[in-house]
């Protein structure tokens, strides 16, 4: 489901390589185009495209211009009028591109590629770029034996995985592959490529705007987000209980006449399940509620087809309950999900941006008192510590003096653990260890804050949002064949976010502060008061309960101890007493592995739908043709 990918080569490869693109699933909407010195291959039910006789545009998601008509169900009108700018404005069309989308024009007669994701990456899209051409595709499978991927692999995006659970853009699995980052587009013309920046994230505080102001402009913004979101007649809601979801049901059920669909993953486990929430909101909206009670032996039923779809090695375990969450909406025939992802990152909703705050606050006191005053007693209780009150002190003095954005990752398990007890002598010999700090720190220092606060939120919308939390939105739901939308992440909402102050979205230890009361009216007192959850899954107390699912596992992870990447006498010490100490610290640990693991197993094993092949000749020209002809 929403496959795009593709090649355009070099002006010497015109005469010399005939492509195909081959589809081993015989999946029936799937099309190929073959046109002058280029190829595309892509989903014909979900991806909208149009040719003319000057270009080949392509669109996954829903791509309109920001003060033309928007046309939510004719994407081939929007289409239209985006191809008419581009040919008279060329890049410069990326401000005024609105949507979520994944944007591809083709101009194989000036032999020309233009690719362009929406300001946060909803849609990912990788590159590499050879002496045959450039080779482009939002999964990377349809290259693997063309490109010899198979011994591929980066070390380096190997570890950023192990420290941030995912591989950050620009890294890609693979060392000839890169990925476009957020807000960034790909030209490629006469052979010279470039990825160029269109936006980055300003904070600017908007001052002479009044609190009833905001409070409206905030309303009519969500809205517009929700109603530009429903792309679909059959649309429903993730619902975890939380604030954003509820705030996206809210807008649902204003704009539609029958209840809205809202679907719900709950767990038999304290402490993970948020069901009473979410039925709270359900109720409140009189929405059709739909749960589904995970079991610990979903994770093996899906395991082996998410590995399938995911393109790079994968380690948010949210994934699971969100794939069977999309799942159930699918088979009640729902095509669209809209998701409340990106609420918290752009309102102010994570509990560490208060925490830093306070950690900075240490830093109001005279330096000559803390060297010589508190951090001299602190090494003299250093016996003490024991005691849970100056072990606090300890810990709060220790992660102060640490330096921002460092002191974001002082819970990261690899820094925690450290890379000696963990990493493979062969695997501490390829890697810089201090890369994945280095490429926080490099964004960090990019955003466009005059705060600490403001730098933290533009961070996270990267590293949380675009990375991890859309990624695993999206591929659970490509996984269960159905679209997904994120309301929260239109254009216009995002820039109102940009515009408030950090004591609207922060007040002291009070997250979300503006946002909460904004809100008030629409949403149930006890869902804003609740703390954030989302949709967890207990999977380390599972491997604890459940012996099929810990057979499973580690049948895996011992097969893992066997590739040089993490020490075998720590994955032996983790399986067989780690995981019983702290089961929910170092299921962490197991679950990432185990990721990986399957990943790479799956990388070695390949068994690709559709696949990219040259054939080299030295014969005439390739006319333009096209294997299918697009349908008018």
């Amino acid at each position: 489901m929403n496959k795009l990918f593709g090649w355009m080569g070099n002006r010497q490869t015109e005469n010399q390589i005939e492509v195909q693109i081959k589809n081993h699933s015989h999946h029936a909407p799937f099309r190929t185009m073959l046109l002058q010195n280029s190829a595309i291959g892509y989903d014909q039910d979900n991806i909208a495209i149009l040719k003319n006789d000057q270009a080949l545009i392509a669109c996954i998601g829903s791509a309109y211009l920001k003060n033309n008509i928007y046309y939510p169900n004719d994407a081939e009108k929007n289409l239209e009028a985006i191809l008419e700018q581009y040919l008279h404005l060329g890049p410069q069309i990326t401000h005024q591109l609105e949507g979520q989308y994944l944007l591809l024009i083709l101009r194989p007669q000036i032999q020309e590629v233009f690719i362009v994701q929406d300001k946060l990456g909803t849609h990912p899209i990788f590159y590499s770029k050879n002496h045959q051409g450039l080779f482009f595709g939002n999964h990377l499978r349809p290259f693997s034996k063309i490109l010899q991927l198979k011994d591929n692999i980066s070390t380096d995006a190997l570890y950023h995985y192990l420290y941030y659970h995912n591989i950050p853009r620009p890294l890609c699995i693979y060392q000839k592959f890169s990925s476009i980052l957020p807000g960034h587009y790909l030209i490629f013309q006469n052979e010279h490529l470039q990825i160029l920046p269109y936006w980055h994230p300003t904070y600017v505080e908007h001052a002479t705007i009044s609190t009833a102001q905001k409070q409206s402009e905030l309303h009519a913004h969500l809205r517009e987000s929700v109603q530009k979101s429903i792309t679909h007649q059959n649309a429903g809601v993730f619902l975890s209980g939380g604030i954003d979801s509820t705030s996206v049901l809210a807008m649902m059920s204003e704009q539609t006449q029958a209840p809205v669909d809202a679907f719900t993953i709950g767990f038999d486990v304290d402490n993970y399940d948020e069901v009473f929430y979410a039925k709270t909101a359900a109720k409140a909206y009189k929405a059709n509620h739909h749960i589904y009670y995970l079991q610990a032996e979903d994770i093996i039923h899906c395991f082996d087809n998410l590995q399938d779809s995911l393109s790079q090695p994968f380690g948010n375990a949210s994934i699971i309950p969100t794939y069977y969450c999309a799942k159930m909406a699918q088979e009640q025939n729902i095509s669209l999900l809209l998701a409340g992802d990106g609420g918290d990152e752009l309102f102010g909703g994570n509990a560490r941006y208060a925490k830093q705050r306070l950690l900075s606050y240490y830093h109001l006191i005279p330096k000559f008192f803390r060297k010589n005053l508190i951090e001299i007693l602190d090494q003299k209780l250093s016996p003490l510590k024991k005691i849970s009150l100056i072990s606090k002190i300890s810990s709060y003095i220790e992660q102060a003096n640490t330096s921002m954005p460092a002191r974001m990752e002082s819970y990261n398990l690899l820094n925690h653990i450290g890379n000696q007890t963990l990493l493979h002598p062969d695997m501490m010999a390829q890697i810089n260890m201090h890369a994945p700090l280095q490429l926080l720190s490099h964004y960090y220092a990019q955003v466009d804050a005059k705060t600490m606060l403001g730098k933290m939120l533009g961070t996270d919308l990267k590293f949380t949002l675009t990375d991890s939390d859309l990624v695993k939105v999206r591929n659970a739901c490509q996984l269960a064949n159905i679209n997904v939308n994120f309301p929260f992440l239109q254009a216009p909402l995002i820039d109102f976010s940009l515009q408030l102050s950090d004591k609207d979205k922060v007040s002291g230890r009070h997250l979300r502060y503006f946002y909460k009361k904004a809100i008030q009216a629409y949403i149930p007192s006890s869902i804003i008061q609740k703390q954030k959850h989302g949709f967890g899954m207990p999977y380390g107390l599972w491997l604890l309960s459940n012996q099929k699912l810990k057979d499973f596992s580690f049948e895996r992870l011992h097969a893992f101890k066997h590739r040089s990447i993490i020490k075998a006498s720590f994955i032996e010490s983790l399986t067989q007493n780690l995981i019983h100490q702290h089961p929910s610290y170092y299921g962490v640990l197991c679950w990432i592995f185990l990721m990986l693991e399957g990943w790479l197993d799956k990388h070695e094993h390949p068994q690709n739908e559709y696949e990219l092949v040259f054939k080299h000749h030295s014969a005439s020209p390739i006319t333009p043709t096209t294997l299918e002809k697009h349908p008018n």
